[in-house]
């Protein structure tokens, strides 16, 4: 038995960029935290993985996307989901301690302040809440 799911969509909205575009709980922003156990050969390691996903793929192209948990940046996420719904990026156990329960979340694309070339304000803004650090692995 099959199913298929029809979403209707809202006209495009028109843009001037730089501007932000930016993506809230509204879009279906959901973020799970786990710790895993990565081995390779004889090294074991522990990381804590930070998934995110949004009903709004997180599109992009030459950039990279960075997860932002209060002041601290993490770049270049480890993996993505085929639909570009889904991103994992991998902190070490120090990086995750330093980061507190409240911290706001958000994912950005398109941020490069090291360029003088670049705009300083990132073009997409995906927004994830407050950080809450007792849900790991739950």
């Amino acid at each position: 038995m099959s199913t298929s799911f029809v979403m209707a969509q809202s006209p495009s909205q028109v843009l001037s960029f730089p501007h932000a575009v930016v993506k809230t709980d509204d879009d279906g922003n959901k973020l799970s935290i786990r710790s895993v156990l990565r081995i390779a050969g004889a090294t074991r390691r522990t990381v804590i993985e930070i998934e995110v996903y949004s009903d709004v793929p997180f599109s992009g192209g030459n950039d990279t996307h960075v997860l932002h948990i209060g002041s601290k940046k993490f770049a270049w996420p480890r993996a993505g989901g085929a639909t570009g719904n889904t991103l994992i990026f991998e902190l070490m156990p120090d990086q995750f301690a330093n980061a507190k329960s409240g911290d706001e979340v958000r994912v950005t694309y398109g941020l490069n302040a090291e360029s003088p070339d670049r705009p300083t304000t990132p073009r997409r803004i995906w927004k994830f809440g407050k950080l809450d650090k007792s849900k790991i692995d739950k």
